[in-house]
């Protein structure tokens, strides 16, 4: 009994992933990246999958990152909270800053958390300072977003590159992001020529012609996720 209750100890405090309650989850998803599973003992798909998550969770090197579980069936003021309804249910939270979680809807296996992880631990925004950059993005993504900043109209490309990194860094997890300078190779050979001399966000697929965010759907952070949704 005792070599079994050792074991059992010594197996939860080896975990990656911490154990939330209604006690200590505010306090404890503070501060950095969160990927939440609320789950239900008795539930068969739970059970699956608990060693997928205990195995992202491992890899993951990133302190800023955190894998958390917590059981719905019984910490109900806090599943009440995110209306978790049905087991297991996966959510996360992209900066320290924010309180909400969102639902996660990748693969639940492997391979779909630990892309979501890849994304939370790279930078929001990829620099896109050659062609080649850009062409490695398309390897995995079909939409990109880009923020061109032009050195000429410097007040315009901050205002515009604030806008652009929150809401990047709030959607990375399922939209890729990235910036280049107006004078940058790849924005000569993106055609973006007849844009010179102002900041300007589009969306870019390939053999596609850009399409440009207007002014309107850069005056703020709610406006330009409006758009970036919509896209």
């Amino acid at each position: 009994i005792w070599t079994t209750l050792w074991v059992a100890t010594c197996a939860e405090d080896e975990s990656r992933v911490h154990v939330l309650t209604d006690a200590n989850f505010d306090a404890k998803t503070k501060d950095g990246i969160w990927m939440i599973k609320f789950y239900a003992p008795w539930c068969g798909h739970c059970k699956r999958l608990a060693p997928i998550f205990e195995s992202v969770a491992a890899s993951n090197e990133r302190k800023e990152v955190h894998f958390g579980k917590l059981d719905a069936t019984k910490e109900t003021t806090i599943a009440s909270r995110f209306n978790v309804n049905g087991y297991p249910r996966l959510m996360f939270k992209t900066h320290t800053e924010d309180t909400d979680l969102e639902v996660y809807t990748g693969g639940r296996t492997e391979e779909g958390l630990s892309e979501w992880l890849r994304r939370m631990s790279e930078a929001p925004v990829k620099k896109i300072e050659h062609s080649k950059d850009l062409d490695a993005l398309f390897l995995s993504n079909d939409i990109i977003f880009m923020c061109i900043e032009d050195d000429s109209d410097a007040e315009n490309s901050c205002a515009t590159a604030s806008i652009f990194e929150t809401v990047a860094l709030r959607k990375r997890a399922t939209i890729t992001f990235a910036s280049a300078s107006s004078a940058s190779e790849t924005v000569r050979l993106l055609e973006f020529d007849d844009r010179r001399g102002t900041s300007h966000v589009a969306k870019i697929e390939q053999n596609e012609r850009p399409i440009f965010a207007a002014s309107k759907h850069l005056e703020s952070v709610e406006t330009f996720m409006e758009w970036v949704e919509e896209e």
